[in-house]
């Protein structure tokens, strides 16, 4: 089998039974769809009313039907709110004081001072979550910790999720250095890198995925690779935020897995993993100046094996092989403009998107065929966004 992204600057040959495997988005946040441009370009922040009823609502159908579409059998999504580590993780760390958030300079208005992770209807949540479906349909559902980030939580929450995550032996998915000013105000705030304090308060000390990475320096990268961290590369919400352009390359030489992520649709605005292939390959050559950058075959890897061991799944999917889950897609290569393919690896990347695709299927179930949604009632999605989902929530917004 393929052996890690960080063998891509070796002249890794991609084995040819893997052209087209399957394809994970490694972040995927909320609010979704129906919040597309209106919250980051607009300017708003969603009213009280309107999360409530995104909560209700989740839109999970709409979103399901368009990662289906474009070619996810497995997704992270995130939401807002142990095996005993080893000797290698027991070294002794610097663990910044703070008295409270508001002296440590945090933005954190979800978390009050009477925080407590037992009662916080958050944290309640999760633990009710993952209680009932964790393990789901022999392991298809997996609830895991999340932090959304070093500068909206504060040190009680990395505490506490991450003595949860390490105890009930789940992930943990936090965004990491996404913009120059959220990395460089954390140094502000403790002398230490997001990625530092975070690893202060072991949140690394499970399996774990950082989104973005965009702005980790080198002594980062080292330390992430050293935790076994996954860096989800966004190129295409990074692109469209301004964000940056995440050192891929430089992840990879310092030993990380490196996956794909389409971010939410609030800021990318699809949910295509083709396209994220594509943005990810040019970002790197247009940053490096080496059309070489990030070959075609190291993208895919990122789009499947790495994917796959992100989300510690490397034993049961990743790649087309005897004795893995049945996840596949089909591509129509009859198109005009996939006509004629010199390299199929090369078309996948460059030519190909979700549009190309004709069938999809996890475990064996088909998921999406010729046109057609086995799983969803598309007609009654629609109904229901169009005639009360979305009058319902941006009533407010209106008036």
């Amino acid at each position: 089998s393929p052996s890690a992204v960080s063998n891509y600057e070796n002249g890794l040959s991609f084995p040819k039974e893997d052209v087209m495997l399957r394809l994970f988005d490694c972040l995927e946040t909320e609010p979704n769809v129906l919040f597309r441009d209106s919250y980051r370009e607009g300017g708003r922040s969603l009213s009280a009313s309107e999360q409530a009823l995104l909560r209700q609502y989740r839109g999970l159908s709409l979103k399901g039907r368009e990662t289906v579409r474009s070619v996810v059998d497995a997704l992270c999504a995130y939401r807002d709110e142990v095996e005993e580590t080893g000797p290698e993780k027991q070294e002794p760390r610097v663990i910044p004081l703070y008295r409270n958030p508001a002296a440590a300079g945090y933005a954190s208005p979800v978390f009050g001072e009477d925080f407590d992770f037992e009662t916080h209807p958050a944290c309640r949540e999760l633990v009710a979550l993952k209680e009932k479906w964790d393990g789901y349909d022999n392991g298809r559902i997996r609830v895991e910790a999340s932090v959304h980030g070093e500068y909206t939580s504060d040190y009680r929450l990395w505490d506490a999720l991450s003595e949860f995550a390490i105890n009930e032996k789940v992930g943990m998915h936090v965004h990491l250095s996404e913009t120059k000013a959220e990395h460089e105000q954390c140094l502000e705030r403790n002398g230490l890198t997001p990625a530092q304090v975070l690893d202060c308060h072991h949140v690394f000390d499970t399996r774990a995925i950082a989104a973005h990475c965009v702005w980790v320096t080198p002594e980062d990268m080292r330390l992430l690779a050293k935790r076994g961290v996954t860096a989800v590369h966004c190129p295409v919400s990074n692109l469209k935020l301004a964000s940056g352009c995440a050192p891929v390359t430089e992840m990879v030489k310092a030993g990380m897995n490196v996956a794909l992520g389409t971010d939410s649709s609030a800021s990318n605005n699809n949910l295509d993993l083709f396209e994220e292939m594509k943005a990810a390959a040019l970002m790197a050559k247009v940053t490096s100046g080496d059309p070489k950058a990030l070959p075609v075959e190291a993208v895919l890897m990122m789009a499947t094996v790495c994917g796959a061991r992100a989300q510690g799944r490397e034993a049961e999917c990743g790649m087309l092989k005897l004795g893995m889950d049945a996840d596949l897609v089909l591509l129509d290569f009859t198109s005009p403009h996939l006509m004629p393919c010199h390299n199929v690896m090369s078309h996948l990347v460059y030519a190909a998107s979700g549009h190309d695709v004709v069938m999809t299927m996890v475990r064996g179930q088909v998921l999406y065929a010729a046109g057609k949604y086995p799983t969803i009632d598309l007609d009654s999605v629609v109904r229901e966004l169009s005639g009360y989902v979305m009058p319902r929530i941006f009533e407010e917004a209106r008036s």
